[in-house]
C-alpha cells in the first residue's frame, strides 16, 4: 500500500456510513424507532426484516451510533 501510496495510485476513502452504505438494511429513521422502541427485540427484528442480532447491536449503540449518539445528548 506504501507503494501505491508513493506512485499516487492510492486513494483512501472513508466507508460510507448508514443508509449509504450498499448493504445497509435499515434507514436512519428505521433506526430510531428501533433505538427508541419498547417492542421485543424479536417482534422489531420480524417488523423491520433483520436479524435480532442487528436489533440489539443498534439498542446497546455498537451499530449506527451516527445516529443513536444524537439521540442521548437530546434526553
Amino acid at each position: 500500500v506504501k507503494d501505491a501510496i508513493d506512485r499516487g495510485q492510492f486513494v483512501y476513502r472513508e466507508n460510507p456510513k448508514g443508509a449509504k452504505h450498499h448493504m445497509a438494511k435499515l434507514n436512519e429513521k428505521q433506526v430510531m424507532e428501533v433505538y427508541n422502541s419498547t417492542q421485543t427485540q424479536s417482534s422489531l427484528a420480524e417488523t423491520y426484516g433483520v436479524s435480532r442480532q442487528l436489533i440489539s447491536a443498534i439498542k446497546r449503540g455498537k451499530l449506527w451510533q451516527h445516529v443513536t449518539q444524537h439521540a442521548e445528548l437530546n434526553e
